[in-house]
């Protein structure tokens, strides 16, 4: 819609345009004059030629003011070119230029007009001429908005183009990914339009792209769909998958159900506390005894238990102190806030040995929380021996630190409870004094 404002703006530039345009006209006719009359040309078409030049030239002067100041207004800002637009610049250059055709008949014919009006067919002319000039300037409003809706369309096309994600700060396990894209971005899972289908319905960046030309490999969209969302979305998307979908080609059923159990066995970030009524050392020993004999045959599935065993210990411990922690994944900052809860940070007035051991402590939890996303680009760098040794060292460690912070949290409980026990005692002590003494 255009604007009073936009409207009297373009009025002011093209009207002082096109008043200059004129300037000086009188004086070049009389010039003109004078250049025929000493040869006696005045009424020669030599001379009435020269005039209409000179008409001419002014009229495309005020065409360029016309371009510059109402067309140029959208060729040079980029302002969207609306229909109600379109149809108000058509009429304002019809307002505008006819008037400026008839003011070209009027200067000529007024210059050249004498009582035989031999020179009538100049005038005339001119005016035809102007006209054809004056429809060149509805061409470029055309073009112009074939312009403009073509520069619109193309950039809302490449909106939709697929491109590649950033990835999310916590991943899924790489062997469980991998095993993902071969069952539902393979020989079997979805098509290429499915892809983009399905995972709209977790993504609006993703919902926004369409599948066409240019797209790289099933597999390759797959993981970075997958890998650009959240963690818990990530766990979601599969085990939807895992339930069933209307596949192009159905993967095969056992192997599906074999995804969805490791899936499963992965961490959550809610607080998976609540599930087990008794956390101790027991408990975090009979864990540590599961996830052992997985190292052999699934180290990755190894370091996967670990941390999930690391987490529920960190949340039972803020739980059981009262500390509230909304969990979201990060597990460094989690380890923080439960070593905190139960004063294991360690302070300067330590020794140097408590500092680095209780500074270790969070360097296993970074350490497993980065091991999990990076153990499938460590086997190809150490080889499955070396990576099974790694396993274990992580797997060991956590097993201590997990038995450590119960530990913790037992000592400070049974601290707390004696420190209650002498107020009781004296209340008691005071009671029997003094029925003793009645």
């Amino acid at each position: 819609m255009i604007s009073t404002e936009f409207g009297v703006l373009c009025e002011k530039e093209y009207g002082l345009a096109s008043k200059e345009a004129y300037e000086g006209l009188d004086r070049e006719f009389a010039n003109i004059r004078e250049e025929f009359g000493r040869s006696g040309l005045l009424a020669s078409s030599a001379r009435a030629q020269a005039v209409v030049d000179e008409v001419l030239a002014r009229f495309d002067q005020i065409l360029e003011a016309f371009d510059l100041y109402y067309l140029g207004k959208w060729a040079v800002s980029g302002r969207v070119f609306e229909e109600s637009e379109y149809e108000w610049l058509k009429a304002v250059a019809t307002s505008k230029l006819d008037e400026e055709v008839r003011e070209v008949r009027s200067r000529i014919q007024s210059e050249l007009w004498e009582p035989s009006l031999s020179l009538v067919r100049y005038w005339e002319r001119a005016e035809v001429e102007a006209r054809a000039r004056r429809s060149k300037v509805f061409q470029k409003i055309e073009i112009l908005r074939m312009r403009i809706r073509e520069a619109a369309a193309t950039a809302h096309a490449e909106e939709n183009l697929y491109r590649l994600l950033p990835r999310s700060s916590e991943l899924l396990p790489l062997p469980i990914v991998a095993t993902a894209k071969e069952l539902f971005a393979g020989q079997t899972g979805l098509s290429g339009p499915q892809l983009f289908e399905f995972f709209a319905r977790y993504s609006e960046p993703i919902a926004k792209m369409r599948y066409g030309s240019g797209v790289p490999s099933r597999k390759e969209v797959f993981g970075n769909f997958l890998e650009s969302l959240p963690i818990d979305a990530q766990r979601k998307v599969l085990l939807d998958l895992c339930d069933g979908f209307p596949f192009k080609t159905a993967p095969p059923p056992n192997e599906v159900e074999e995804l969805r159990s490791k899936i499963r066995g992965t961490p959550v970030t809610r607080t998976f506390a609540k599930a087990v009524e008794t956390i101790d050392v027991d408990y975090v020993s009979k864990q540590w005894a599961k996830l052992s004999e997985r190292l052999c045959n699934d180290p990755a599935g190894a370091i996967t238990s670990a941390r999930s065993l690391l987490e529920s210990v960190c949340l039972h411990v803020l739980d059981r102190l009262g500390k509230k922690e909304e969990y979201a994944g990060d597990l460094p900052t989690l380890y923080r806030a439960a070593g905190e809860a139960l004063q294991l940070a360690a302070k300067k007035e330590d020794d140097q040995a408590i500092r680095q051991i209780l500074g270790s402590c969070s360097g296993i939890a970074q350490g497993v929380a980065a091991l999990r996303n990076q153990f499938g680009d460590a086997h190809g760098r150490l080889g499955p021996d070396a990576e099974k040794r790694l396993a274990h060292l992580a797997a060991n460690a956590v097993g201590a630190l997990c038995t450590f912070l119960i530990e913790s949290l037992e000592a400070g409980q049974r601290k707390a409870a004696v420190a209650k026990q002498p107020v009781q005692n004296s209340g008691t002590l005071a009671n029997s004094h003094s029925s003793g003494s009645s």
